[in-house]
């Protein structure tokens, strides 16, 4: 499973040809950004 992000796409590609099994793009992975302490906050809290 690969971020539709191009880099993630490319990185995917590389390791499907080279392990030989398919791609799977999932739309709904995002890049994720720590908040600024770098804590964990719940989803609840955030």
């Amino acid at each position: 499973m690969t971020s539709s992000y191009t880099r993630a796409l490319q990185t995917a590609a590389i390791l499907s040809r080279e392990q030989d099994f398919p791609i799977r793009v999932e739309t709904d992975l995002y890049q994720w950004v720590a908040n600024k302490n770098y804590t964990y906050e719940t989803d609840e809290r955030a």
